[in-house]
């Protein structure tokens, strides 16, 4: 895949709130971006262009999922420069100290141009390139209209800038700009008009010709201003050109998030003797640096933990830093011994990471695993002797737990040569081998690639399945797969690209490829492709990758791709006899063994919903096949008597306040939307619950309920006012009639006798989706249907015998539908939809999948 063919925006996944331009909306499209119609964690940008009016539904995106909220400016100038750019300028809640005010250029150099283009807008000012008294507030000019400028008219621009009259429109210097990031606020445009600069430019250039921007004369030295600053005195600048940048450079080393035009040295540098003319050994330079930003995902080259102004910003490009691996050992691979901890075979199974302090980048595993499950693994790994640092500086670390080798922290940390470099699954491994091990998977090390741009990925548009597999080899293949860019089914179809078969001639999927003209492969192609063997893409297939004989490990690979990563296990880790002491005295303390591991990775369900609850509640409360709706009367779930309440959309301190306020009234706290009476929401958002308990309860509620039966002390019956409202429609009482529809049916299950196929790109996640579609009474398959049961019917209720579910990325899949077959294929929309409304919307053609 060439770089051409990549699309700027292919990695982002927005959801608005509000409206925005329709226009910004085609742009995404064009460019890659898929749009969400509901927010979760899958999310990676909010657009919003109204945030005060919207402030409630923005307050829950960022509190519940801390996805940033931006503008749709930083579409328009991400697609005007071709490149992703930072954030923070666009937050739409961000008040940045040039919100409010557009400056134009009158006489600036180009370079000055650009750099003074990327320092305003970054702190949330606008640029315009026409002067305009109605449009621009501030216009930058590097000197003042001269009379040769004025009577030549050689500098039209600045002579248009002094003709313009306006008391809301300042002409300042760059050193203004300067100076306001210096102080953090807004100074006096007066002090900084070009006119001052005129006594300035005549004083520095009447002893010598200039050859720097700031030329010291004898008698007033780089070190002594005093003389300067009396002639201006309203006036700070010490530059005469018109270059106010090329003496500037960029202080990434300082922790003053200030602008400083003081020279960097403190001593005076010695004057030298040239052909009779003074010359500076060092010129003038002011240091720069700009504020951190925060809650940033890095999905371009762009480095997201700080704005740096390129030298040359014409280029328009920016290249990806290459992480420089250190030269591994001069001993073949037949040679070198690998080792674990001195004194291994003596420490005990529950103290297996005696000696290992780890840190985990956290970062790389949010979007993955929920923030309980974070926690739970430190407890763990403490449990086990290891111990956990948030500090990545730490001298004493010994394992780095990324799942990445692409970012900036990574390249540090590897750069000390003794820090070990390994992912989840190593650690998984080893808590439920209870031994360390030296890595000896290819998901044990991190990957090379930059999963953020999924059109860059290997497989990317590939399309594999699996023969042969089970249990945790399939789980692995599987998630080697889809980190790899590719798309698994379970399926075998004409248009898949690989089969991964265990072994030779075993099954119909073998003998179908065969037939097609698929190409077969081993799992060692797809391990040795994760490591960054591209190579294994290569037609014809090397053989090693088409061995299929009986007993191959199809988990091993050549150590020569994970040679540079080993490099830090060539010596052992050191565990004193103290150490080993201590974790003997704690292995013997222990009266049974603890039975707790890390999670398993990928986990696909994440905190969609934005509750803290722990793993195992949601574990719970997940649905894992259709249920069976029980028979219950309108006035048995209608009394107050046995109230559950089941809380969705709450950060954890409003969590737990509400609980504690339903515990009080002798309520329940449901875990499962069937034994739930009451879903009281802080707004109305799409989550999981929200589609399973509209299946089940009786009222759909807003805190303004708990609040009142808190005052009242006891659970009183909803008013109108108490029912959550559903902004999307009108009338806004939608929810309130659909928990009636379902009472009028008598509860029956809305999708009872459904059966759905889910393709795999449709989203939310499988699982999130099984989940939600189980509590409506339906059935999932996962082998793909065939012909007759998508065009057979049930006799009695006319409902199709499977319905497809899919998406725009798995048209593809569908490509056989077209042969003058009318088979509908819907969106995933059409389940949500119908729940909400809980009505089978199956004759809505919005709908309906365009094939």
């Amino acid at each position: 895949m060439t770089p051409n063919t990549l699309k700027l925006f292919s990695s982002v996944r927005y959801y608005v709130i509000g409206s925005i331009d329709s226009n910004i909306e085609l742009l995404l499209k064009r460019e890659g971006a898929i749009r969400s119609s509901y927010l979760t964690q899958s999310v990676t940008h909010v657009l919003c262009d109204d945030y005060e009016s919207n402030r409630d539904e923005c307050d829950s995106a960022k509190d519940i999922y801390c996805i940033p909220i931006i503008k749709s400016d930083w579409i328009i100038n991400c697609s005007k420069y071709n490149s992703f750019l930072p954030v923070e300028p666009y937050y739409a809640d961000g008040k940045l100290l040039f919100e409010h005010f557009t400056f134009a250029n009158a006489n600036l150099s180009p370079t000055d141009n650009y750099k003074l283009w990327a320092l305003v807008t970054y702190y949330g000012g606008k640029w315009s390139s026409d002067i305009e008294q109605l449009k621009c507030t501030h216009i930058l000019c590097s000197s003042k209209l001269s009379n040769d400028d004025n009577n030549n008219n050689t500098n039209k621009r600045l002579y248009d800038a002094y003709q313009i009259d306006v008391s809301s429109v300042f002409l300042i210097t760059p050193d203004w700009v300067m100076d306001c990031l210096k102080t953090n606020e807004r100074l006096d445009e007066r002090k900084y008009h070009p006119d001052l600069l005129l006594d300035l430019a005549k004083e520095e250039t009447s002893e010598a010709p200039l050859k720097t921007d700031v030329i010291p004369t004898e008698n007033n030295s780089l070190g002594d201003t005093s003389s300067v600053v009396k002639a201006a005195p309203h006036h700070k600048t010490h530059l005469s050109t018109k270059n106010f940048f090329n003496q500037m450079e960029v202080n990434e080393d300082g922790d003053n998030n200030s602008l400083d035009d003081t020279p960097e040295d403190d001593h005076i540098e010695e004057e030298q003797e040239f052909d009779g003319e003074v010359e500076v050994s060092k010129p003038l330079r002011t240091k720069m640096t700009i504020p951190q930003q925060h809650g940033l995902k890095k999905t371009s080259s762009i480095d997201p933990a700080k704005f740096i102004i390129p030298t040359e910003l014409e280029q328009k490009t920016f290249c990806p830093t290459i992480i420089e691996m250190p030269k591994p050992p001069p001993k073949t691979l037949s040679e070198l011994k690998y080792f674990t901890q001195t004194k291994h075979e003596q420490i005990p199974s529950t103290q297996c990471l005696l000696g290992c302090i780890l840190f985990i980048y956290e970062k790389e595993y949010i979007p993955t695993v929920s923030t309980n499950d974070l926690l739970s693994w430190s407890q763990t790994i403490c449990n086990n002797g290891g111990i956990i640092t948030d500090d990545e500086n730490n001298v004493n670390l010994t394992h780095f737990v990324c799942a990445y080798r692409t970012s900036e922290l990574f390249r540090v940390i590897y750069g000390r040569g003794n820090v070990r470099m390994v992912t989840a699954h190593w650690l998984n491994d080893v808590l439920q081998r209870k031994k360390l091990f030296v890595p000896n998977l290819a998901i044990h090390f991190p990957a090379p690639f930059d999963m953020s741009d999924v059109n860059q990925l290997p497989l990317a548009k590939y399309l594999i399945t699996l023969s042969g597999f089970e249990g945790i080899e399939r789980a692995r293949l599987r998630f080697l797969i889809r980190s790899l860019g590719g798309k698994y089914t379970g399926f075998l179809g004409k248009w898949h690209s690989h089969l991964i078969c265990k072994e030779e001639k075993n099954g119909d999927k073998y003998d179908k490829a065969l037939e097609w003209s698929i190409s077969i492969v081993n799992g060692i192609w797809l391990s040795e492709l994760y490591l960054g063997n591209t190579c294994a893409l290569k037609t014809p297939i090397d053989e090693r990758y088409t061995r299929l004989i009986k007993g191959i490990d199809h988990f091993s690979f050549d150590s020569i791709y994970v040679r540079d990563l080993l490099t830090a296990w060539l010596k052992p880790l050191q565990v004193t006899d103290h150490m080993l002491n201590i974790a003997i005295k704690k292995h013997n303390e222990k009266q049974e063994p603890d039975p707790s591991t890390i999670p398993s990775l990928p986990i696909a369900e994440d905190n969609t919903n934005g509750d803290m609850e722990s793993a195992s509640k949601k574990i719970r409360r997940t649905y894992n096949e259709p249920c069976i709706p029980q028979d219950k009367t309108t006035s048995a779930i209608t009394t107050l008597t046995d109230v559950s309440v089941m809380l969705s959309g709450f950060n954890k301190q409003s969590l737990a306040r509400y609980e504690e306020i339903i515990k009080n009234l002798g309520g329940q706290i449901s875990l499962l939307p069937h034994c739930t009476t009451h879903l009281v929401m802080k707004k109305c958002l799409r989550t999981e619950k929200l589609y399973e308990c509209l299946n089940y309860v009786t009222y759909i509620l807003n805190t303004n309920w708990l609040d009142k039966c808190d005052r009242e002390k006891h659970f009183v019956t909803p008013s109108d006012d108490d029912y959550l409202l559903y902004n999307d429609y009108k009338p806004n009482t939608i929810l309130r009639l659909s928990t009636e529809k379902r009472l009028s049916r008598n509860n029956k299950l809305l999708f009872s006798g459904y059966t759905f196929f889910l393709t795999p790109s449709v989203q939310p996640s499988i699982s999130i989706l099984k989940s939600i579609i189980y509590s409506t009474g339906a059935n999932i398959i996962r082998e793909f249907p065939s012909l007759r049961q998508l065009i057979t019917r049930d006799p009695k209720t006319h409902i199709p015998s499977v319905i497809l579910i899919s998406c725009d990325e798995d048209k593809i899949l569908l490509k056989e539908l077209k042969n003058g077959l009318t088979i509908n294929t819907y969106r995933i929309d059409f389940i949500l939809e119908s729940i909400i409304r809980q009505e089978v919307l199956i004759n809505d053609e919005q709908y309906i999948l365009r094939l």
